[in-house]
């Protein structure tokens, strides 16, 4: 049984190419063009690979730029999440992140109390005075380095977002797609 051959130009430089019946895809001899034999009731002709492959690329980098916003968003919503997670509030309900500030408040109203409670003491007995004032230094240097640490880790997980913020926006500017940061 003979082989129809099909007459068909390429998309790419305009050359005549031989095509048989059934081939589906072939590279032009001239150009190299690769080429895809789209067979329509009415007519048979080429389409170029390239141009397909080009729009897929694109269409891929506009799919990696809104994964890595939406990366960014999360990473932003997360942190905002975390620092209303540790946050305080002060009587008008405003937040108040973890400071040394804090801490040296809450070490100094210890040793207030502390040396209120030992004038108080003094006259009734000087060994349970001494041990208030100790039992507050020690309480106030307690208060202190819990908080030293709360600010420590703040500060860390702090210095890990921007990093991750910073890479992710700089990987959005790469991407020339546009950001709003």
């Amino acid at each position: 049984m003979p082989v129809a051959i099909h007459k068909l130009c390429c998309q790419g430089c305009g050359a005549t190419l031989p095509v048989e019946d059934g081939v589906r895809f072939l590279t032009c001899n001239y150009c190299h063009a690769r080429l895809e034999i789209v067979h329509r009731a009415e007519t048979t002709h080429t389409k170029l690979l390239d141009d397909i492959d080009e729009r897929t690329k694109r269409i891929e980098k506009k799919l990696d730029a809104i994964q890595v916003r939406t990366k960014l968003e999360d990473l932003d919503a997360s942190w905002k999440a975390y620092q209303a997670s540790i946050s305080t509030k002060d009587r008008e309900g405003n937040l108040h992140l973890p400071s040394m500030g804090a801490a040296l408040v809450y070490a100094g109203v210890t040793l207030v109390i502390a040396f209120v409670i030992a004038v108080l003491l003094v006259r009734e007995a000087i060994l349970i005075s001494s041990l208030s004032v100790g039992l507050g230094i020690w309480i106030a240097a307690r208060l202190w380095s819990t908080e030293e640490a709360k600010v420590r880790a703040y500060e860390g997980l702090q210095l890990r977002y921007q990093l991750q913020r910073k890479e992710l926006l700089r990987l959005i500017a790469e991407s020339g797609s546009p950001c709003v940061a």
